[in-house]
């Protein structure tokens, strides 16, 4: 007798679209809510489960259980290490399984084009084949773990500013040999299993939309066997996405596919066969994730000191040491007092702000860090030296007590008034993708929060709050904000949040204040909904002054500045380069009165740092996830090496970047009428920038310092069936041990294109050894994108082969003959 379990087992393994009814197959193009698509009992098919992604795998709920918050995509992109990338993604696919998902949204690759974009820090840096050598790593690190990666977003979706309608104008052979290299190398060579298009156009087609992008290039080009996923609300048609590629429209209930295309496969404009196809897609990702015959089971967190130590080696690896004259690292037998200094110490920035956000169990700011590494014999000083905030910081459990007791607020669900769930959460900073209460619709769902709030000394407070629905806060019965007086839009909530309105009260020291914020979300389905009620404490009327005392009695100074998830965030571009609010005037004021003073920047992208000119030295610490502290304490007493370099070209002023080659009203995320984005600069970012355009960046991409000196020697290269093969020896003859990374930029000799960067190779080199090193250059270096052919060709001649430390800084050029 035949075994039933292995019956089915086989039959789950054959299934087809062909097995489903035109129903079934129809559901599976499309979400069933914010993060799921339908099952199929009727055949075993699980329902699939998305999380995003990219620095953690964050869940159902953006403040729900905890997720490990790792160092976000521009520190990864600084780490220059592919096996650490791995490494990260094989825990980042646990974390996955832990929150019962079975896609990571990301990684994200698109490229720092521009210096203000507002996800750069998501983004692996400025260079296509950097950004595509670390992805496929992590695309093979989440699906050797069982968990789909998905590459987003494809493509140009390089900017915040009306990002849902902007037009993208980009020349073929750019788009080819920069824009689309990071996916081709995602897709082709990591295997990806799925990828997200991109809200805007590309060449005034949706990239949703697209025909000859997800099915010409993507799917018949690159071999593409996956599903292509939307990005949330990103889909504006039925007919012309369904035809053009797209697989699955996000969120759920749909909008244009699911059962909306059974009235255009009955008129002929959508075939059944196209239908079919995304319903073999989408079981093969089924098969390949493990979603049959399975009771889902519940979210868990886990806070583990392994996965805390990984995260912290891994920000050890992506801290960028710009400049040093020899302070450090610190001696911690020659200080007694140590100032540190700075809105961004006690305030540190671990990830940047949108739908990467996870809530970590537990995290490190760099005061703490630095104490901790410093030990009991020296005294570690402390000053806020002013605020920075962009808007009212976020009210948290540190001046709130919910209704039982507890740290943090109580928030209560109600459906039609009546109350369905109550909970606890940290801060005052709400938000969920789809409805609240997944099992009531939009419309008919409110939220509640109260917190009792007693604030630290008397004065004068400002309230901020900012909302995606109608929200209105008060306190003791009073109102104090309506968001009904917002005028117009912010950067919030992906772009779809009110502005900020204020409202300031005098309050008084040790006194409860009775806070409430009552929510109601104001559509049937919409993207987003949330609230955020934060707080302006009293300002000094020099807020430096105590910093700047401090660091002047310090045996030196520590000060950290930077930006923070209200600058760099989803929804919208940064104004400007400069750091935010005083900083600049506190570190020109912290090095005119210690000479012996440290910058370290806190940042997801290239910000000004021509006010720290004149520092002893300045590292770039980034966004480098919950365990950040921990790591800048350990490279700055030398416990560790500063292992990072920059993906990203740090320009002298914004000026010397690319133009940014737009032209429209300027919206935020879903805001504008449909302007549009003209890459004049034929791929020409970044570095390959400052080289044509003859201006230098303060600090060039690729660039960073070690503790150890490294000598490149013996440099030797060739053509071989692989490419070319560069073969050195690392030579390090200093008294500690040193991290090199070894860059290999190319150009046709006798051509006039920049130089671009075809390989690297990252290493730690102990005291007094030599290490030889092989550096392959795969064959795509040698291709160029034919526009009038309309295909890559080989490209045969003599090539300028540049072995190097950063885009700037080549220690030895070869000639090297290609056939």
């Amino acid at each position: 007798m035949t075994d039933n379990n292995e019956d089915q087992r086989s039959h789950r393994i054959e299934l087809t679209a062909a097995d489903l009814t035109l129903e079934e197959r129809l559901s599976l193009t499309s979400g069933d809510g914010p993060w799921t698509t339908p099952a199929v009992p009727r055949v075993g098919l699980s329902s699939i489960k998305m999380t995003d992604g990219s620095n953690g795998a964050r869940g159902d709920s953006f403040h729900g259980s905890t997720s490990v918050c790792f160092p976000s995509g521009s520190s990864v992109g600084a780490t220059w290490n592919t096996e650490l990338a791995y490494e990260l993604a094989t825990l980042l696919a646990k974390e996955c399984r832990r929150k019962q998902s079975d896609v990571l949204l990301g990684p994200t690759i698109n490229l720092h084009r521009y210096p203000l974009a507002g996800r750069n820090f998501e983004c692996y840096g400025e260079d296509p084949f950097h950004a595509g050598a670390l992805a496929r790593s992590v695309v093979r690190g989440l699906q050797d773990g069982g968990v789909a990666a998905v590459p987003k977003h494809l493509v140009v979706n390089d900017s915040e500013i009306e990002r849902e309608s902007v037009n993208v104008q980009v020349a073929e052979r750019p788009l080819r040999e920069v824009y689309l290299l990071p996916f081709e190398m995602a897709v082709r060579d990591g295997r990806s299993w799925a990828v997200m298009s991109a809200y805007n156009k590309l060449n005034g087609t949706h990239c949703s939309a697209n025909h000859r992008l997800l099915s010409g290039i993507l799917k018949d080009e690159w071999d593409f066997d996956g599903v292509v996923i939307s990005d949330w609300g990103g889909v504006d048609s039925s007919v012309d996405a369904a035809n053009a590629g797209l697989d699955i429209e996000m969120p759920g209930p749909p909008d244009y596919f699911g059962h909306h295309l059974e009235e255009r496969i009955h008129d002929g404009t959508v075939a059944d066969a196209t239908v079919s196809d995304k319903a073999n897609r989408v079981i093969k990702l089924a098969r390949r994730v493990g979603a049959f015959d399975r009771t889902p089971g519940a979210e868990t967190s886990v806070d583990d000191p392994a996965d805390r130590e990984l995260v912290r080696h891994a920000a050890i690896e992506g801290m960028v040491l710009l400049s040093n004259d020899g302070i450090l690292p610190l001696k911690r037998s020659e200080l007694r007092r140590l100032a540190v200094v700075g809105p961004k110490a006690a305030l540190t920035a671990i990830q940047g702000g949108g739908s990467s956000l996870v809530n970590p169990a537990h995290e490190v700011n760099v005061l703490d860090g630095i104490k901790a590494a410093a030990g009991h014999k020296i005294e570690v000083l402390h000053a806020e030296g002013g605020s920075i905030s962009r808007f009212a910081p976020v009210l948290t459990r540190s001046v709130l007590t919910s209704v039982d007791g507890h740290s943090g607020a109580t928030l209560e669900y109600f459906r039609r008034g009546e109350l369905v769930r109550t909970e606890t959460v940290s801060k005052l900073e709400l938000t969920w993708i789809g409805a609240p209460l997944p099992e009531v619709p939009m419309a008919e769902t409110s939220v509640r929060a109260t917190a009792d709030l007693i604030v630290p000394a008397t004065g004068e407070y400002t309230f901020g709050m900012v909302s995606a629905g109608h929200a209105v806060a008060t306190i003791d019965g009073e109102i104090i904000l309506d968001s009904d007086d917002a005028e117009g839009g912010g950067p919030h909530f992906f772009g779809r949040g009110s502005a900020e309105t204020l409202h300031s009260l005098h309050l008084e020291s040790g006194k409860r204040y009775r806070v409430v914020v009552d929510l109601e979300t104001r559509t049937e389905k919409s993207a987003t909904a949330g609230v955020i009620l934060g707080m302006h404490a009293p300002q000094a009327d020099d807020p430096m002054a105590e910093a700047v005392a401090l660091s002047e009695d310090a045996d030196a100074a520590v000060v950290v500045v930077g930006t923070g998830g209200e600058y760099e965030m989803e929804g919208g571009d940064r104004p400007s380069m400069e750091l935010p609010g005083q900083q600049a005037e506190l570190v020109r004021r912290v090095i005119a009165c210690n000479p012996r003073t440290i910058v370290l920047v806190n940042a997801g992208a290239a910000v000004d740092l021509t006010p720290a000119d004149g520092a002893a030295a300045q590292m770039f610490i980034g966004y480098a996830g919950q365990e950040i502290g921990a790591a800048v304490g350990d490279v700055l007493f030398g416990d560790a090496d500063p292992g990072g370099r920059l993906p990203f070209s740090i320009p002298r002023r914004i000026e010397d970047a690319v133009e940014l080659g737009y032209e429209g009203d300027g919206g935020a995320g879903w805001s504008g009428s449909g302007g549009t984005f003209t890459y004049a600069d034929e791929g020409r970012i970044g570095y390959r920038h400052h080289e044509h355009s003859g201006v230098p960046a303060l600090y060039p991409f690729g660039h960073g310092l070690s503790y150890g000196e490294v000598q490149i020697k013996n440099v030797q290269m060739q053509q071989n069936r692989q490419g070319a093969l560069v073969t050195a020896e690392l030579v390090n003859s200093g008294t500690r041990a040193a991290t090199a990374v070894v860059q290999i930029y190319l150009k046709l000799a006798d051509g006039d294109e920049p130089r671009k960067l075809v390989a690297f190779s990252k290493h730690k080199v102990a005291e007094g050894d030599r290490l030889p090193i092989e550096i392959p250059i795969e064959p795509r270096s040698f291709r160029q994108w034919s526009t009038n052919a309309g295909r890559w060709e080989h490209v045969a001649g003599s090539y300028r082969v540049d072995v190097a430390v950063s885009s700037n800084d080549t220690v030895v050029s070869r000639e090297l003959n290609i056939r």
